[in-house]
């Protein structure tokens, strides 16, 4: 059986690009899976309305009623 060689090259590309595109998916996961927010979820003492802030925040301001809110 005789093969010719452009078609055993194009095999070849053909494969290295199905793995080089399958680890590149594999390592974009792992990254998007490893970024962990942490956030607090807020009340407003004035309008009673919810929002989230960063978890390393003192003070926030409710978006819709502007005022500050002191965490716990």
């Amino acid at each position: 059986m005789e093969v010719d060689i452009s078609l055993l090259l194009a095999i070849i590309v053909c494969i290295e690009l199905l793995l080089w595109t399958v680890l590149m998916w594999g390592g974009s996961k792992k990254l998007l899976l490893s970024r962990i927010y942490k956030a607090k979820v807020i009340k407003c003492d004035t309008c009673s309305y919810v929002y989230f802030i960063s978890s390393n925040i003192t003070f926030s301001r409710c978006p819709v009623c502007v005022s500050i809110n002191k965490l716990l």
